[in-house]
Parts: C-alpha cells; sequence; structure tokens
C-alpha cells in the first residue's frame, strides 16, 4: 500500500502546520523552499497553526508558510530558558524556566499579567489551570481561571485515592481530564464555569491524540492485554461519549507490539510504530509503523522499515498523499500512499 520514494539524513524533527509539512534540518525549519533559522535544535514551539521561533531577546510568531505574524522583544527571553504557547499572534503566554518560573499572559497584543512562580498549565486564551507551588507529580488539586488569573471560576480537590492526570483539553464549555481512582482511570468533564461535573466514564487509557477538527480522543496499543490484543479508545467529545474495544486480531498475527509513544492521529487514521527489531517466529522483523482506521476499526497499513531495520521510529506524519517516517538516526524515510 506503500511505496518508499525518499531517504534524508540530518533531519532533526518533522510536523505539520496550516496544510504545510515543516522539517527541521538542525540549524533551520524549512517547507516550500523557504527556511527560518533556530538557535537551538528545540528552540521552537508549533500548534494551533502557528510557529513560535525563540532567539536571544526575542520571539516572532509565523504562520505554517512562514509569514511574520508578530515579533516580540524583551532581553530577558533566551532559547534556552524561554517557552511559548500561542493561541493567535495576538494571544499568547511566555513563559521562562530558569530560577523564577515567571509566565507573561499577552491579549490582544498587550500584556494584561505576569506571574511569579507559576505552576500550572495554560489551557487557552480564557483558561488556565494552577497547581500547588512545588507540584512535580500528579497534583491532587487545581484551581481553573482566566488566562490572567483576574477571576477564578472553580477549585478542584482530590478525594482519597484520586489523582489527577494533567492532560487537559478543553471543548466549548468543557474541560476534560484523566482521573486515578484507587488505581483506575476514569476520564472527567466539568463545566468550566463552575466546576459542575458535566459526565464521567471509565477509561482505558490517561494518554490521547486529539483530533480538533472532529473534536475526538484517539488512543491505541496493542498486545498489552490479558488475551493477547491491544486496545482502541475514541472519546467523541461533543456528546460526550467513549467507545473502547480490541484492535485487530493482524497485529497479534504479525506479533506487533506498540504501546502509546509516537503515535500520530491524521482524519480517521491512528498511526503506530512497532519499535521492536525482533524475531517474530524464525524471521527477524525490522521496525515497523502502520495505521488504524478509526471508523472501520481495521489496520489498512503495515510497514517494514527495511532500509534502516535496527533503528527505532520516532516520528510519523502524513502529508500530501505521502508519509513521512523519522527514526532515532535523524533518518527521514517518505513513502507514497497508492491508493493517494
Amino acid at each position: 500500500m506503500t511505496e518508499p520514494v525518499d531517504h534524508r539524513t540530518s533531519i532533526h524533527a518533522i510536523f505539520e502546520v496550516g496544510g504545510n509539512l515543516i522539517v527541521n534540518e538542525g540549524d533551520r525549519l524549512t517547507t516550500r523552499g523557504k527556511a527560518l533559522p533556530i538557535e537551538l535544535i528545540n528552540s521552537y514551539r508549533f500548534g494551533r497553526g502557528l510557529i513560535c521561533i525563540i532567539s536571544s531577546g526575542q520571539v516572532d510568531i509565523y504562520d505554517g508558510g512562514f509569514s511574520l505574524l508578530r515579533s516580540h522583544k524583551d532581553k530577558r527571553i533566551t532559547s534556552e530558558n524561554t517557552g511559548v504557547e500561542a493561541f493567535t499572534s495576538d494571544d499568547f503566554a511566555i513563559f521562562r524556566f530558569i530560577e523564577t518560573n515567571e509566565l507573561e499572559v499577552f491579549l490582544g497584543g498587550k500584556k494584561v499579567s505576569e506571574i511569579k512562580d507559576f505552576w500550572g498549565k495554560v489551557i487557552s486564551p480564557s483558561v488556565r489551570v494552577n497547581f500547588k507551588p512545588g507540584t512535580f507529580k500528579n497534583p491532587d488539586y487545581f484551581r481553573c481561571s482566566d488566562l490572567a488569573d483576574g477571576k477564578t471560576f472553580f477549585e478542584f480537590t482530590c478525594q482519597s485515592g484520586q489523582e489527577i492526570i494533567p492532560n487537559f483539553v478543553l471543548r466549548d464549555d468543557k474541560l476534560f481530564f484523566p482521573l486515578l481512582v484507587n488505581g483506575n482511570i476514569q476520564l472527567i468533564a466539568l463545566e468550566v464555569t463552575s466546576g459542575k461535573i458535566l459526565w464521567q466514564s471509565p477509561a482505558d487509557s490517561a494518554t490521547f491524540n486529539m483530533d480538533e477538527s472532529q473534536s475526538t480522543l484517539v488512543s491505541f496499543t496493542a498486545r498489552t492485554n490479558a488475551n493477547g490484543k491491544g486496545r482502541y479508545q475514541i472519546v467523541d467529545l461533543i456528546t460526550p461519549a467513549i467507545e473502547v474495544g480490541d484492535t485487530s486480531d493482524l497485529l497479534i498475527d504479525q506479533n506487533i507490539y506498540t504501546p502509546q509513544h509516537f503515535q500520530y492521529l491524521y482524519g480517521n487514521h491512528i498511526y503506530f510504530a512497532d519499535n521492536r527489531h525482533s524475531f517474530s517466529g524464525k524471521k527477524l522483523t525490522p521496525v515497523r509503523f502502520g495505521r488504524m482506521n478509526i471508523t472501520t476499526k481495521e489496520i489498512d497499513l503495515l510497514q517494514e522499515v527495511t532500509a534502516s531495520p535496527k533503528s527505532p521510529i520516532s516520528e510519523i506524519v502524513e502529508h500530501d498523499g505521502h508519509v513521512y517516517v523519522r527514526n532515532l538516526d535523524n533518518e527521514l524515510f517518505t513513502y507514497k500512499l497508492k491508493n493517494s
């Protein structure tokens, strides 16, 4: 179902922003013949159709085609100690990690607050969650506020035997997150303005891939439960509702094992990697990647990376009828989907 068409080396990351495939070549990001220089291999952030380049004294916000939307200058910014969470070119938050844990919030292009010793997560231009200072593991409490912390919406405190797994997702007026209850996972949805519990359901997994356009969370594993099969979990954030089930017997027949690392959701497909270079019966199998159709629940792609059979896969991206696969040796393999 795929045909290998290209192989590149010294590629440090691949991702898609705004319909553009972005390639990290170590000292620059490239797309469609354009390039953006970067000071460090990881001195950028991306998401929500934006790329933020962090350099000495400056953060630049671009769209996926590398058009500059905003520059923010501050001599305190460095590529080593600064993070950015951008929602639009006018609404963004800047973090400084070293010594102070500072958070600056900008709305409409203007700074509206600066917080010292911030412990928590920025969720949206209107919502953030605040943890107790010094929280390094799963918290037992959070306070939900607006982004500038001018208003507290509610506080959530765990009961005995509960832990918050801080994988927060905001959809419409619902704040979703996994809650560990006596070792079992529950997925919970709270009304973001009041903290009222709107929905709660047992879940298989506390980690997931999100499809913004379809408002779904998808988790996938292979060969991890008692009967040797894997499990899928699909969460509809609108209803909300959760669907779980066993993955295809094909994964057992092919001796596939994949945890939830290095997964990628694109449209109605969840991509996965089997990073074992090991014997399947009498055959030594290379590392492999594949995908499951989340509508039919069928495995419709399973591909061995024969050109580099031992190096674990670290990233998978589908773009413009091709699948791009990068491994830990910074090799990038391109496969054409034959039905595209």
